[in-house]
């Protein structure tokens, strides 16, 4: 019975990621098949206080270039920086995923090399809403 009040708010939490377009919008919104988003978005003042800390440096650019890094960022982290597997999750060539970790690497540093920074920033962008489809 314990389980059935953690498993009402999951599905609460689902159906308002649903709405906000958060979550894909489909007849049937299982919460097992998204646990994760479930988790990051669950406190949502939070996480945005945690992506206006980790995705700082985006925030140089004009709007329209700091969603095709952010998406690339996402891609790369989860693609272990595979220019090629980046470049068809995007449907972007590879040179041009290439120059875009060029501008991701002089904005964020050593913090692309910090497997905990990584970390967050993955976190980060998944919360804000970026997606990298095909990963």
């Amino acid at each position: 019975l314990g389980a059935a009040a953690h498993s009402l708010r999951w599905a609460r939490t689902a159906l308002r990621l649903v709405a906000d377009g958060a979550l894909p919008d489909a007849p049937v919104t299982w919460c097992a098949d998204h646990l994760t988003d479930l988790w990051l978005l669950s406190d949502a003042p939070l996480a945005e206080q945690v992506a206006l800390r980790q995705l700082a440096p985006l925030d140089q650019f004009p709007d329209r270039t700091r969603r095709r890094l952010g998406e690339t960022l996402l891609s790369w982290l989860q693609n272990g920086g595979n220019s090629e597997k980046i470049a068809v999750a995007l449907s972007v060539h590879p040179q041009t995923v290439r120059y875009r970790v060029r501008q991701l690497r002089q904005a964020f540093g050593d913090r692309l090399d910090d497997p905990e920074a990584r970390f967050a920033m993955q976190a980060a962008l998944r919360a804000s809403g970026f997606r990298s489809s095909g990963a």
